[in-house]
């Protein structure tokens, strides 16, 4: 009953998103307070058809995928590597015509879990083309960033040319609030100048 869970018990908790999940908060930016509309999407199958409505109306999306999914598998189906669905979505998703114009921030997310992986099971087992670098030591941090960069290469190749907004890519520990707050802080920028674009004020 005295127990009081600290910022990184909170950090560390994981709900799973049920249906979709709407809240409001305000930031206080260069331009003054803003306040931002977020849209939580639940990821499994079922909940996918639910997104549709909210692709005319938003001005970033920001796509979260697990590094650490290239060795586990789905709940829904325990044949297909997440990361083999997260790349199959991400494609589906970013080219959708109603978010041709639309600026896509990916997450990939995990990257701690990520590189302690790498020290037992090589990405081989979710794509066979990769190949590391005999100089890079195994389960080391040049090793994470060689098959993060890999990986990265692997989600810009599912964009289509015609699309007509940048895509921005971010490798990130959810749990590491200072690295998290310094990409948020350049996510609010691209959502503010979207804005302000769009209001013909740019």
């Amino acid at each position: 009953d005295l127990y009081v869970p600290t910022l990184q018990d909170v950090l560390n908790c994981r709900k799973r998103t049920q249906g979709v999940v709407e809240g409001r908060f305000s930031i206080q930016t260069k331009t003054g307070e803003q306040i931002f509309r977020v849209v939580d999407v639940a990821g499994q199958r079922g909940a996918r058809r639910k997104w549709i409505p909210f692709f005319s109306s938003c001005d970033a999306v920001l796509f979260v995928m697990s590094l650490a999914g290239y060795n586990q598998y789905l709940l829904e189906d325990t044949d297909v590597i997440r990361m083999h669905e997260a790349l199959n979505l991400f494609k589906e998703t970013v080219n959708q015509p109603a978010l041709r114009k639309t600026p896509f921030i990916v997450f990939m997310n995990k990257s701690d879990l990520f590189k302690t992986e790498l020290k037992s099971t090589s990405i081989t087992k979710c794509f066979e083309d990769y190949r590391l670098p005999e100089v890079i030591q195994v389960g080391s941090s040049k090793h994470a960033s060689h098959a993060a960069k890999f990986i990265k290469q692997k989600l810009q190749k599912q964009i289509d040319s015609n699309r007509g907004v940048e895509t921005y890519f971010h490798v990130t520990c959810a749990t590491d609030t200072k690295q998290v707050d310094k990409i948020f802080s350049s996510i609010t920028d691209i959502i503010i100048s979207r804005g302000l674009a769009s209001a013909g004020l740019m």
